[in-house]
């Protein structure tokens, strides 16, 4: 079998590495490989190239489902069991990669996010599989998008699908899962087609219907994902409507080495205004940054280091010279926490970790001289999200269509800037 020892190799590569270790003739090219998926010649060679936004997302979907569509008989598989080896294995190199490229960062719902991940590949594979059985050739070269070679039912038609083009994109953009709601719609969109694709169609409901557990087996990191749109739109509301400060939410500011995000991004340099609120604020020094990286946390003390410090990371590239990252903290949490930080701090030999500063949501707000009314609302937000951590299903519903809600308004901002 291939050993893989080289970090540098890469996931295509190491997928054609995979094919080769499982069929009996090893000598498949990418150019071949590409062929047999009935993509152009290039496709793969091509697909390791690009680095843009959008492919970012839709490449590595597309790609998983064109080694799903590999039929067994393509290759001369050494077995049934190394067949599937091959397609798991491959699914895993790809979710490995948008790890990697920051698409999913995450490690607290990295094991969550790749159920989900694979429920959707299987998804778009049953779906596309029961259109190849319904309908004709010519009736599937009309329903092909862009330049594509053959028709795929991609990520972006399932979302146009069950609400709109950036109804799935959100899911990855916060590294949240999907809501009930929107499975049971992919669920009925599954139905339509069961008849033409059934086992591969009721597989991919079972795996469907496992998202909503994941919803609450990690109910912490579930609620964090789901209350980080409501801060960032909170947040961004206050400072345009009130204070005509601009800011940038889920920045993706490493482009195009990674899709690294941070939550929120304030320009200091470029925003008279901010530069003289902080000049007031109860940490002058933020003025003399030019800007700031704001990421929202709920911390714990038995995971310290991993939700906290991870933040911290040379490869996350957060921390730079002339920027502050200001850690905020919310919901219920241990005052401990800020003690226990303050050691792991003195002990490490992280660059620029004096431009860190840590600190509780209340704390953050009074930075920024909120009013009375906007501090309670921000009061109300935390209490809701403490209730829901502490079991509260209700409280934990709210929020679901609070963040819903804040989606909304960040995606209408979004497109208000471009």
């Amino acid at each position: 079998m291939t050993v893989l020892t080289n970090d540098d190799i890469s996931y295509i590569t190491r997928i054609l590495l995979l094919l080769n270790d499982n069929i009996k003739d090893s000598s498949v090219s990418r150019q071949g490989l590409s062929k047999r998926m009935d993509m152009n010649r290039n496709y793969l060679e091509d697909l390791q190239k690009r680095t843009g936004k959008y492919d970012q997302y839709i490449k590595f979907f597309d790609l998983a489902i064109n080694i799903l569509l590999i039929d067994k008989d393509n290759f001369k598989f050494k077995s049934k069991t190394h067949y599937e080896r091959f397609r798991e294995g491959s699914l895993e190199l790809i979710f490995q990669e948008m790890v990697r490229k920051g698409v999913y960062s995450d490690e607290l719902v990295i094991n969550l996010q790749k159920a989900q991940f694979k429920a959707i590949n299987y998804t778009l594979y049953a779906l596309t599989k029961a259109m190849y059985n319904k309908f004709s050739e010519d009736e599937l070269n009309q329903l092909k998008e862009g330049r594509s070679n053959k028709f795929l039912y991609s990520m972006t038609r399932l979302s146009n699908d069950i609400g709109g083009v950036e109804t799935l994109s959100q899911t990855l953009r916060y590294e949240m899962f999907i809501t009930p709601e929107k499975i049971a719609l992919i669920k009925s969109i599954i139905n339509q087609y069961e008849a033409f694709a059934f086992d591969e169609c009721r597989y991919a409901k079972e795996l469907m219907e496992e998202i909503p557990r994941l919803r609450t087996s990690k109910r912490s990191a579930y609620i964090g994902r789901t209350s980080h749109p409501i801060l960032e739109n909170f947040f961004r509301k206050v400072w345009i409507l009130k204070m005509k400060i601009r800011s940038n939410h889920e920045f993706e500011f490493n482009k195009p080495r990674s899709n690294h995000r941070i939550d929120t991004f304030l320009d200091v340099r470029n925003q008279k205004q901010l530069k003289d609120l902080l000049k007031i604020s109860s940490d002058k020094s933020l003025k003399n940054y030019k800007t700031l990286f704001i990421d929202y946390i709920i911390p714990s003390l038995k995971a310290l280091k991993k939700c906290v410090f991870s933040k911290l990371s040379p490869d996350k590239h957060y921390l730079a010279k002339d920027r502050a990252l200001i850690i905020v903290f919310y919901s219920s949490y241990s005052d401990k926490i800020f003690e226990e930080i303050e050691k792991l701090l003195n002990k490490s030999s992280i660059p620029y970790k004096n431009n860190v500063r840590f600190i509780d949501i209340m704390d953050f707000a009074d930075l920024f001289n909120l009013d009375e009314l906007n501090i309670q609302r921000l009061k109300d937000i935390n209490r809701i999200i403490k209730d829901a951590m502490l079991g509260n299903d209700k409280s934990l519903e709210t929020l679901e269509a609070m963040s819903n809600s804040a989606l909304y308004e960040l995606s209408r901002a979004d497109k208000r800037k471009s």
